[in-house]
């Protein structure tokens, strides 16, 4: 007995050495371009897709391999350093030239339960309205947007997403590209034409909203847009 439980008391140090502490890592596109994922070469979806989550990955440092279909500048990604006990989100970005690139950040740490899901960034006051620049003053910075981006697809329905996507667009001053890219995540046409309607008068540069004109399914649903923001002259 005596050897049994100098054997089991020998073995817990190196029972916790060897613990492994992992993390959760949600990737997704801030483009809503569909992707495959490798992490340490092991490809992780089967199938190209705009948001891929992986879970259970040892905290440390991981090498990454996003593949864009059908695009010759495809993205090898080196060393990624994972926290441990955390949901790291992976935001695929594309920069003007066109050349894709990773942003991470933790956007939750399961050690404290804290959720960084919050789109609230910084309300613009009232009188920076209706300036030349646009509806509002400056552009959301870009780190903001995608972990807006990122509450909005953690929800599961169109009408989640609505009151998520009416939330970023009321409390900051999105330009053109990013009302599309939110409109892009949107199931149904309906709740497209309603967002991008809403979102109209907190856009920075009114003038290219022809934009998000490229989210829309039919053609229909430009007509009522447009017929809308008439309305408003």
């Amino acid at each position: 007995m005596k050897k049994i439980l100098f054997l089991f008391i020998f073995l817990i140090p190196a029972i916790f050495a060897n613990a492994q502490f992992t993390s959760d890592m949600v990737f997704f596109s801030s483009t809503n371009q569909n992707f495959f994922v490798t992490i340490d070469n092991a490809r992780v979806n089967s199938y190209p897709a705009n948001k891929v989550r992986v879970n259970d990955i040892s905290a440390g440092i991981h090498n990454i391999l996003v593949t864009i279909p059908n695009n010759a500048k495809t993205m090898l990604v080196l060393p990624v350093n994972v926290p441990e006990n955390v949901e790291l989100a992976v935001v695929v970005s594309q920069n003007q030239l066109g050349v894709f690139f990773l942003e991470t950040f933790v956007a939750i740490d399961y050690s404290s339960n804290s959720l960084n899901t919050d789109p609230t960034i910084v309300p613009l006051p009232p009188d920076q309205n209706n300036t030349s620049s646009g509806f509002c003053d400056a552009p959301m910075d870009q780190n903001a947007f995608n972990t807006a981006l990122f509450a909005l697809k953690n929800q599961d329905f169109d009408s989640d997403k609505l009151i998520v996507a009416k939330q970023i667009a009321s409390t900051n001053c999105l330009l053109s590209e990013q009302v599309k890219t939110i409109m892009l995540d949107f199931d149904f046409e309906s709740s497209k034409i309603d967002f991008a309607q809403f979102a109209y008068s907190h856009t920075f540069d009114p003038q290219n909203y022809y934009l998000v004109n490229e989210a829309f399914d039919f053609s229909s649903s430009i007509d009522k847009l447009n017929d809308y923001i008439s309305s408003l002259d």
